[in-house]
């Protein structure tokens, strides 16, 4: 199934991915913040993406600190918030271009 998207959907993930986002990454952190908390079920559905392929890009989008884990049993995932995100992403950057 194939799932049409505005055009500010494509617009977030190509800019994510100018972040350094893979495409998984951008889709599936975008679908989260369409559909939060929710399970990587959820999210799959919402990204139109395989259910296997989601819960390997919350794991590494958790390692970034785009998401959190918000539930167990089952486990949910929120977003962190656009501009937190974009703040982290700017220190970094700061910092790995001070050394």
């Amino acid at each position: 199934m194939i799932h049409k998207r505005p055009a500010t959907w494509n617009d977030c993930i190509r800019d994510m991915q100018d972040l350094g986002f893979s495409q998984y990454e951008a889709q599936v952190y975008v679908a989260l913040l369409q559909r939060n908390p929710a399970t990587a079920y959820a999210v799959s559905k919402e990204a139109g993406l395989p259910h296997a392929n989601v819960y390997r890009t919350l794991e590494a989008l958790q390692k970034k600190s785009a998401v959190q884990p918000v539930s167990q049993k089952p486990i949910k995932y929120a977003p962190v918030k656009p501009q937190q995100l974009l703040q982290s992403i700017s220190k970094r950057t700061a910092i790995a271009c001070e050394t």
